[in-house]
């Protein structure tokens, strides 16, 4: 059984008023709060509408797409989100589900994670302004900027919270970021196209990038084309990229020292989202893997050019990675292009974020299939579920809606879900 809320609207996210304390978390109220004079140092400008620039066709807006990455962060009962196309941080409580406030954080905010050790200060990675920005709810503004190489991504914290670890999409590295001076340290070039996911197991850094590949290339000409593999790519004098899934870090000091032995191959061919599973050393890969192997139209009857996948690397051993095919277990929904996972421990579930066919779809932790929830969508508006996390008795679902707009044109604006689970 379950029951479902659906919140969407990007001006209405703009919501308003509670009441805060240095010692006590935000809760609901009616008490307006004036947002922190000024701005910070170095920090983005705050923007409105008349910032936004525009084409030529009167109401439409020119908007720069940001893919989330991870999007919503819980504190208690207290549940804060970014609303991507508005540049915006905006928190809600839980029980029961309502908007309390909303601030401007820059123009492409993609993460947010609060410090492990100090309550209430959030750390964004913005993909636009390529910086790491520290919020505050206190003042509604930004404390700090930290500039990164280019589209900053996922960030985790070392266990003492010493350091914070930022993979950087278009700068194939992971920058190193002193959490006490508030300044980078370093940054670590990656061997990975699109540097993407990142979690942190004990001491070591694991790295997944999203573009990962699976080693062909297509031959031929228009008419006709053949996908072959290319396994000697220095027999003709270029250096490639290996076809390196997941890489491990150990970090040391200021520098990272790549575990090579311990990398691993063969988890998908775009790896949209990894994820430990809490209380082992298990990693939990969203992915698609390119049927191109398979040579002939034959191959793409139906329509179907990928498999839709978890991979599942056990960091505590050297065993071959275990592959959850969802298109093969899915009974009754599609589940196109996995995103997030939230694991509930308590019913011994893993929701799944499926992008591409507004569902989110429930696994065991054996990879046994659940059931699924198909999120209400209409002619002008699709869910597109991006991120989760569970609460308690509640999934909170985060994804983009594409609206349409005049001369066909499309904008994006945040949806929230949330769906009692039992």
């Amino acid at each position: 059984m379950f029951r479902i809320f659906i919140q969407c609207g990007l001006g209405l996210l703009l919501a308003a008023s509670v009441a805060l304390s240095q010692t006590s978390p935000p809760g609901g109220g009616t008490t307006a709060i004036t947002p922190g004079g000024g701005v910070a140092i170095g920090g983005p400008l705050p923007f409105g509408d008349a910032d936004i620039p525009r084409d030529n066709v009167e109401g439409n807006y020119v908007m720069q797409e940001v893919d989330h990455y991870d999007p919503i962060a819980i504190h208690g009962n207290i549940l804060v989100s970014l609303n991507r196309p508005s540049g915006q941080i905006v928190a809600f409580t839980i029980q029961p589900f309502e908007r309390i406030f909303s601030s401007p954080v820059g123009l492409g905010p993609n993460s947010v994670y609060e410090h492990p050790f100090r309550p209430w200060e959030f750390w964004i990675t913005d993909t636009i302004s390529n910086c790491v920005s520290v919020w505050s709810p206190f003042t509604l503004s930004i404390t700090h900027s930290i500039q990164t190489e280019g589209a900053p991504q996922a960030l985790v914290f070392s266990a003492n919270g010493s350091r914070a670890y930022v993979t950087c999409s278009s700068g194939r590295s992971i920058d190193i970021i002193d959490t006490t001076t508030y300044q980078k340290i370093n940054s670590m070039p990656i061997l990975a196209r699109d540097p993407r996911g990142l979690e942190r197991i004990g001491s070591k850094l694991y790295m997944t990038p999203l573009m990962s590949g699976n080693n062909t290339a297509a031959l031929g000409s228009l008419t006709f084309t053949e996908i072959v593999s290319l396994p000697d790519f220095a027999s003709i004098g270029i250096n490639p990229l290996p076809d390196n899934d997941l890489l491990v870090y150990q970090p040391s000091g200021p520098t990272l020292i790549p575990l090579n032995s311990e990398w691993v191959k063969a988890l998908g061919t775009t790896l949209f989202n990894v994820h430990n599973r809490p209380g082992t050393g298990e990693l939990w890969v969203t992915n698609t893997e390119a049927l191109n192997l398979f040579k002939g139209e034959p191959s793409f009857a139906g329509g179907k050019v990928v498999s839709n996948r978890i991979s599942i690397v056990d960091t505590t051993s050297a065993g071959i990675p275990t592959i959850i095919d969802l298109d093969a277990i899915a009974v009754g929904t599609g589940v196109s292009q996995p995103r997030g996972l939230a694991f509930d421990a308590a019913r011994d579930r893993v929701y799944i974020a499926c992008e591409g066919s507004d569902t989110v779809a429930a696994i065991s932790s054996s990879g046994a299939w659940v059931g699924y929830w198909k999120i209400p969508t209409d002619a002008n508006i699709r869910a597109m579920p991006q991120a989760l996390k569970i609460a308690g008795d509640t999934l909170i679902v985060l994804g983009v809606a594409p609206l349409r707009r005049r001369c066909c044109r499309s904008s994006r604006e945040s949806q929230f879900s949330t769906f009692v689970v039992s």
